[in-house]
């Protein structure tokens, strides 16, 4: 028998069990069954979620997609929406323990301990985890390889490898920013070159 739920708009929280839970907004949490100590507000916010708790989903369609996953925060419309599977299209877990702040961010994660912040980070990111994109449009090179450990800093940085700090993407007219450092700068280890 659920307690302490709380829910307003059509269908919201329609068929839980859990406890805890609040849920504001057109099908907000509207497949959760057994899940407990959920916020969700927003349209479809954390729509497909069945036994997934301490979730806390604000905007429209944040952590829509998600099943099972558990202990995520997602601000944004779309913000670790996650993606049905292909062919089936039924959904899957957004991974767990994820931050995600801003439109779309983390929108495809299935990963674990991911942070995502400002407009569309970590879009195409998939199943790496530990990463961090900090700065619109902040992503990995390529979706196709799982990337771990590794962090883009600046508006449009792309990891390419896993143990990796990527600081500053391409601008409009394909160049880098420099690196300014007033202070004094210490390196264990330096290699020079291009990478």
């Amino acid at each position: 028998m659920s307690v302490n739920n709380t829910y307003y708009a059509l269908n919201s929280l329609n068929n839980n069990s859990g406890q805890d839970n609040t849920a504001i907004g057109a099908y907000a949490a509207y497949s959760s069954i057994d899940s407990s100590y959920n916020t969700c507000v927003g349209s479809n916010s954390l729509f497909y979620n069945t036994s997934g708790s301490d979730n806390t989903a604000v905007g429209a369609g944040a952590i829509c997609n998600n099943t099972t996953g558990i202990l995520n925060t997602a601000v944004g419309s779309s913000a670790l929406e996650g993606v049905l599977t292909i062919p089936s299209g039924l959904p899957q877990s957004v991974g767990n323990q994820n931050v995600a702040v801003g439109v779309t961010t983390l929108f495809n994660n299935t990963g674990d301990f991911n942070t995502a912040l400002g407009a569309y980070a970590g879009l195409a990111h998939t199943d790496g985890s530990g990463n961090s994109f900090l700065g619109a449009k902040t992503d990995v090179s390529d979706n196709t390889i799982i990337y771990t450990t590794s962090t883009a800093l600046g508006y449009n940085a792309k990891i390419s490898a896993s143990n990796q700090i990527k600081m500053g993407g391409l601008n409009l007219a394909g160049d880098y920013p420099d690196v300014l450092i007033p202070g004094t700068a210490h390196f264990e280890k330096y290699t020079s070159g291009e990478y």
